[in-house]
């Protein structure tokens, strides 16, 4: 006769069974524990156990309190300028090292492209040429 080894999920309270060889688990499966790695994290979205599927996860024990996800952090509106802006440097340098390696009815747009971003980054940091 097998015994039986149990536990509950830190995350979700689903009542589980387990060997009893090597460590206990704390999380019934992956998807929770990579919920819970992630609200640990502050990314991803939050599940709680409301949003768990009752039906692949039944809990015998009720409804489980979760902490609140550690809040955001915020960034400055300048920064994030500042990293669009960034992106949009990348963005035209892309184009322009693309030119040379597509064919000619493309290289022209690229071109085209690259220029009018860059023009559109330098509207907002005051470089420009002319």
């Amino acid at each position: 006769m097998e015994d039986k080894y149990y536990s509950v999920c830190v995350r979700c309270g689903r009542r589980f069974q387990h060997t009893k060889y090597g460590r206990r688990p704390s999380y019934c499966s992956g998807a929770c524990r990579v919920a819970a790695s992630r609200a640990r994290a502050g990314t991803g979205p939050f599940y709680n156990s409301t949003v768990i599927d009752q039906a692949q996860h039944p809990t015998e024990f009720g409804e489980v309190p979760h902490a609140e996800p550690p809040p955001r952090r915020q960034t400055r509106p300048e920064d994030r300028l500042a990293s669009a802006i960034l992106g949009a440097r990348s963005v035209s340098a892309e184009l322009s090292a693309l030119r040379s390696r597509v064919k000619p009815p493309l290289a022209w747009r690229c071109e085209q492209a690259a220029e009018l971003v860059s023009r559109a980054a330098d509207l907002f940091t005051g470089d420009t040429d002319g």
